[in-house]
């Protein structure tokens, strides 16, 4: 372990090492107050389980703090494309050179590719929970995991709430593709065949601008950004095209409108879970009713709650009426 760690486990840890190797259910769920080590425990549980385990952060400074303590065991990061330089254009990101098909992509010489390649054959992976639900719904994956391992998991709901969610603006339907929205905008039937349509229009504007970066000789990063975004709209647009009308509801907000599944725990299982044969949630405040909200019934799941390690009389609440 690294040398801030060489005192080991204490004991709040080392029990819940026990109860979860002692629990025969998928789902085991740990409400471990800050203070507690919940991540050195989860550290040590992928070390001593030895399966191929990824740990979703909420936030990428998390992750990136995770990574830093834990590098040195062999711990491997992989974030998102845009968030690693091209080689191709000092001002590029991999994501920017993927659109000017940058020939590296794909093999070890490319930033994203080279750490993407290292977490699919790696046994530990950090990650945040954004690029894990991106990289399995428009990527290849992280490979076979057998262990998943989900950090301030009380936001788990959100996870694939958000993930699911569809958000499209006046400014890229009206301003940019210069299209009208449906005229009965309370109907999500016609929401469907509203956004087929537009979908060709927005897959148009990627072929003309994908044609117009071939020829150029070195491609504005504005073009390349440009066709990215139209490439996930027309993602967006797919998905309200294969909708259930009575399974969602949409709203008017924002200068666009919103579209969102009612029964988001129906997804839990193919954004977040992944037929993963193991499942550890720790968050200081998770609750069973965040693990429902999951479609994750009682008798699949295990929950562990601890009580605070720290004097509770040197952490006073304080009630300031207002």
């Amino acid at each position: 372990m690294p040398e801030k760690f060489h005192d080991g486990l204490r004991a709040l840890q080392e029990d819940m090492i026990y109860k979860w190797f002692n629990s025969d259910k998928r789902h085991k769920v740990f409400c471990a107050p800050t203070g507690i080590g919940k991540t050195l425990f989860y550290i040590y549980l992928a070390r001593m389980t030895n399966t191929p385990t990824v740990i979703l952060t909420s936030t990428r400074g998390l992750q990136k703090q995770v990574f830093r303590e834990f590098e040195s065991l062999g711990l491997l990061n992989i974030m998102g494309k845009s968030n690693y330089p091209c080689t191709m254009e000092d001002e590029w990101t991999c994501e920017d050179g993927a659109q000017a098909r940058c020939p590296l992509v794909g093999s070890p010489a490319c930033s994203h590719s080279n750490s993407h390649m290292a977490a699919v054959l790696g046994n530990l992976v950090v990650t945040n929970d954004a690029y894990w639900v991106a990289v399995n719904k428009y990527g290849k994956g992280l490979a076979n995991n057998t262990h998943l391992v989900i950090d301030e998991a009380h936001g788990s709901f959100v996870i694939v709430a958000k993930s699911m969610q569809v958000v499209l603006s006046d400014n890229e339907i009206v301003s940019k593709l210069k299209q009208d929205w449906p005229v009965q905008d309370d109907s999500l039937s016609e929401w469907k065949f509203w956004a087929l349509r537009v979908k060709a229009h927005a897959d148009r504007e990627v072929a003309e601008w994908e044609q117009k970066v071939r020829t150029a000789v070195t491609p504005k990063i504005t073009w390349l950004r440009h066709i990215h975004h139209m490439q996930n709209l027309s993602r967006r647009l797919a998905t309200l095209g294969l909708i259930k009308p009575e399974d969602w509801i949409v709203e008017r907000r924002d200068n666009g409108w919103w579209f969102d599944p009612i029964k988001v725990a129906s997804y839990a299982e193919r954004v977040l879970f992944r037929n993963i044969p193991q499942v550890t949630w720790v968050s200081a405040t998770i609750q069973p009713f965040n693990v429902y909200s999951c479609g994750v019934f009682s008798k699949h799941f295990d929950f562990f709650q601890y009580d605070t390690p720290w004097d509770k009389s040197k952490a006073p609440v304080y009630y300031v009426p207002t």
